[in-house]
């Protein structure tokens, strides 16, 4: 994998699917491999207009799922395909599919908070990211996520409280700093 990600970086991006390739075939539970190979195809299919590759893409990430449930760049990769597809309302029924199933992980409700706050839904968004601080009250995404929210929305206090205490957690947030 780790070459492949050498090989994505330099945009070499048939040697980079062939280190994946290869990955997913010495070990077939890897679900990094499936979600390297899915997001490459996903890159790929859309800087060039290949609808097969986007097709792949998305069944890769289906195969990473499978292999792992919780998979948070794999639940994105997924949910941003669809968007970009016009099928929003499926991307909004993946998260909220991952947020049934697992109501304790704050993760889920941070992406499903991260698509309303893309589709322009900041309610919602601010309501999923409250609930996941009710979660983890100290989870930096979240926390970061809230304060960029209540920034947009005029409350400077607030936000700089929210990001204040996503930098305690987490001090290497240079973007937050």
């Amino acid at each position: 994998i780790a070459e492949g990600m050498k090989f994505l970086q330099q945009e070499k991006y048939q040697q980079a699917l062939a280190e994946f390739q290869q990955a997913a075939r010495i070990d077939p539970q890897n679900p990094d491999a499936f979600y390297n190979l899915a997001a490459t195809y996903h890159r790929v299919g859309r800087l060039e207009n290949r609808p097969g590759y986007l097709e792949q893409a998305e069944l890769l990430y289906q195969q990473c799922l499978d292999r792992d449930p919780n998979h948070v760049d794999c639940h994105r990769g997924l949910a941003v395909l669809l968007c970009e597809q016009g099928r929003q309302q499926e991307a909004i029924r993946l998260l909220h599919g991952w947020v049934d199933r697992q109501p304790r992980l704050p993760e889920a409700r941070i992406e499903l908070a991260r698509l309303y706050d893309e589709l322009g839904n900041k309610q919602a968004a601010a309501e999923e990211l409250l609930a996941s601080l009710a979660i983890d009250a100290h989870n930096p995404r979240a926390l970061t996520a809230l304060g960029k929210l209540r920034e947009e929305a005029g409350q400077h206090a607030q936000a700089m409280e929210n990001y204040t205490r996503s930098l305690a957690r987490d001090n290497r947030q240079s973007a937050v700093a």
